[in-house]
């Protein structure tokens, strides 16, 4: 789970502006595209032991959202610290 979000914060990194424009095309837009149901299914199945492994995966995806981390990074946040805030919610997730 952990090499999934570094490499998302990863490619958040290389294409947020891209990656923004098409996760708020439209209200919603970014539950409707084909690569969000799939990383929600690979983190759902990462998150197996959770007592919600599906609503875990949301919540997971969310901290890696185009839309906030234009926001965090517009408020000086480093992409190191973006890559360790999402490492640190995600092994807290799974206590």
């Amino acid at each position: 789970m952990l090499a999934f979000l570094d490499a998302y914060v990863d490619y958040l990194a290389e294409h947020l502006e891209l990656v923004r424009l098409s996760e708020t095309a439209a209200p919603g837009a970014r539950y409707r595209i084909g690569s969000y149901r799939f990383w929600h299914r690979h983190l759902t199945l990462r998150c197996g032991a959770a007592a919600d492994p599906e609503y875990l995966a949301h919540a997971l995806l969310a901290a890696v959202d185009a839309d906030l981390n234009f926001a965090l990074r517009e408020a000086d946040y480093s992409w190191a610290r973006l890559r360790a805030g999402v490492r640190d919610l995600a092994k807290h997730a799974l206590r």
